[in-house]
């Protein structure tokens, strides 16, 4: 099994690479003896209901995850919204050490900008550099980067992760629980998709 989904990299719509959402850690070696389940046929079911059953199941992995994982940076939360540029909600992943990044991060961009506009406000002095738009280029740039510091980590991360589901059943069998949700709306998926050239739900 290799549920890309588990350990979702934390990818954010402009953070993406290796940072991406919660890490996609496959996982196949470690559960490959584990127990599997009986899988369900689902027939002429919605494809959208068929997502939601993979969102369940991603939910019902990371909270069993959150409370077994003794490292706080490390517990995973799920959430919807829309990347830069898009208007389109997406459920996205992050460890807690991920999100806090991402926010000091946000809050050092906007520091910058407060600086840059408050210097440009009164006036260039004689050390000032001016820049296009006015700007004066003596804001701050950002000491936070979110990626850095999810590259810095994931190692241990992943090692975490995979120690947690070498050692509880229950946790693996809520991973395979959740690959084969996703199994099952991909096979639905592309047998809409097949012989057309979009999709309608």
């Amino acid at each position: 099994m290799s549920p890309k989904w588990i350990v979702m990299a934390m990818a954010s719509g402009c953070l993406l690479g290796p940072f991406g959402e919660a890490a996609q850690i496959d996982v196949k070696d470690s559960v490959a003896s584990m127990d599997t389940t009986d899988e369900v046929l689902v027939r002429g079911t919605r494809l959208r209901e068929l997502r939601a059953a993979v969102v369940a199941a991603e939910d019902r992995f990371y909270e069993q995850y959150n409370a077994l994982n003794k490292v706080d940076d490390y517990d995973v939360e799920c959430f919807r919204d829309a990347h830069t540029g898009s208007r389109i909600p997406q459920r996205r992943c992050f460890t807690k050490l991920q999100r806090e990044a991402m926010s000091q991060n946000g809050k050092e961009v906007l520091e910058m900008f407060q600086q840059q506009g408050a210097v440009s406000e009164h006036g260039p002095g004689q050390d000032d550099n001016p820049g296009p738009a006015g700007m004066t280029g003596r804001g701050r740039p950002p000491n936070t980067d979110p990626v850095m510091i999810w590259l810095a980590r994931y190692d241990d991360y992943r090692d975490n992760m995979l120690f947690l589901l070498k050692m509880n059943p229950g946790l693996r069998r809520l991973a395979q629980a959740g690959e084969d949700a996703k199994k099952r709306y991909d096979a639905e998926y592309r047998r809409r998709l097949k012989g057309r050239l979009a999709l309608f739900e």
